[in-house]
């Protein structure tokens, strides 16, 4: 084929991809673990379980969203502001974060008996969940200083290789101690947690120390000035991949949401080379754009697009053709056939196209980015109310499909509208 000749002259491509292929490895290991992971505990305790375990998760990524404020998000672009002052940053950093966590712990203390029975933790001590809380939220900033600082292989290694590794080493040495599944997957996961926050204290406090104080101050109203608005696009992003598991969960049951969570993980196979892809090609668009770099910014740009969309084609057709196939694996009835093309179709359409949007969001075109991420996920809240409380399963798959497609083809219209290659 013409473009792949094409792809290996660009400099620029073949220097993102050299320059990255530790990190390709280790992004893939872990998404192979994640994966067995979730078919591991589908075929061991259930899928209901698989749906236990990613309410957990969603639960926590959303306490880290609400208890840093947006700070997870914003110490990338802090690290740079403040390059001569990582140890200040971080200090101020942990310390708003810690204040946070005591205002959302409070918070959630006296809602607990209004939120616990959605969320499956009726049966479990409010301080047991919070010092869950309180650990992960640590360990995920932590992990994000860490890639902040350009660690990516630790910060990679410790977030999809070592959490869900010692997940399931939790689930298969304790499986004895406890009857009931889940109890063994909360088990598991506070275990995770803490075997997964010590070595990144350890990175983060060391990468810290080795940054001297300097004169230039950080002031908590610079950090959460610049940390909010990232907060809102990061609930943003979450109502449109998570809410669907949370609407599932409240009109039907926890079988559901594992139902839904093993189609989804199925279906985003076909935008797994995107997902790779965005770490490795987004620095570089960043780089080309900013240096004024029109022409070496276009090859890439379509360079990279041809190789997304061949690479994932393949992937999106073995899964086509064999829906039922996959959905064994996973423990899960061929009923389910329909819900998964449709996601899958959708997943595709977003894979293969998706790097429209990354070029805004890596660019001057943040806040327009940010806005079409903002309404696309207020559609999928109304699809959510209008359509999981009547179809269910299907319901969700044609909730998440349509609002990934929509958010995509509001990206490639303000990209050309805008001609922003030109």
């Amino acid at each position: 084929m013409g473009f792949l000749k094409n792809l290996i002259k660009n400099d620029s491509f073949k220097e993102v991809l050299s320059g990255s292929f530790a990190s390709f490895i280790t992004k893939a290991i872990g998404i192979l673990l994640n994966y067995f992971l979730i078919y591991y505990i589908s075929n061991k305790i259930g899928v209901a379980s698989v749906g236990f375990y990613n309410i957990i998760l969603i639960s926590l990524f959303l306490a880290t969203i609400l208890c840093t404020g947006g700070l997870n998000f914003a110490i990338i672009p802090l690290l740079h502001r403040f390059s001569s002052n990582k140890k200040g940053l971080y200090t101020k950093s942990i310390s708003i974060i810690f204040v946070l966590l005591i205002i959302t712990g409070i918070l959630f203390y006296f809602l607990f008996p209004f939120i616990s029975k959605p969320l499956n933790f009726d049966a479990y001590n409010p301080f047991t969940i919070l010092l869950l809380i309180f650990l992960y939220v640590f360990m995920f900033f932590n992990i994000e200083y860490i890639r902040g600082n350009k660690k990516i292989i630790i910060s990679e290694s410790l977030r999809n290789i070592t959490f869900p590794l010692m997940v399931l080493i939790g689930i298969t040495f304790a499986s004895s101690l406890f009857e009931n599944g889940f109890n063994l997957i909360l088990f598991s996961v506070f275990a995770a947690t803490i075997i997964t926050l010590l070595p990144s204290v350890f990175h983060a406090v060391k990468i810290a120390k080795k940054t001297p104080k300097s004169t230039s101050g950080v002031s908590k109203n610079t950090l959460l000035k610049t940390a909010t608005p990232l907060m809102i696009m990061g609930l943003s992003s979450f109502s449109l991949s998570e809410a669907s598991l949370f609407f599932l969960k409240y009109y039907y049951d926890i079988k559901s949401v594992g139902n839904f969570t093993i189609i989804y993980k199925i279906s985003i196979t076909a935008s797994l080379v995107f997902t790779i892809a965005f770490a490795i090609i987004g620095p570089k668009i960043a780089e080309l754009f900013w240096s004024k770099k029109t022409y070496e910014l276009r090859k890439l740009f379509m360079s990279s697009l041809k190789m997304i969309f061949f690479a994932t084609l393949p992937i999106f057709i073995a899964v086509l053709f064999f829906p039922s196939f996959f959905l064994s694996i996973f423990n899960l009835s061929a009923n389910f056939t329909l819900e998964l093309i449709i996601m899958l179709v959708g997943q595709f359409l977003y894979g293969i196209t998706a790097i429209f949007g990354l070029f805004l969001m890596v660019t001057d075109k943040q806040k327009m980015f940010r806005n079409i991420y903002i309404v696309s996920a207020v559609l999928n809240l109304i699809l959510c109310f209008v359509l999981i409380p009547k179809y269910g399963v299907l319901g969700a798959s044609i909730t998440v499909a349509v609002s990934y497609v929509f958010l995509n083809v509001l990206c490639i219209y303000s990209f050309y509208k805008r001609n922003l290659l030109i």
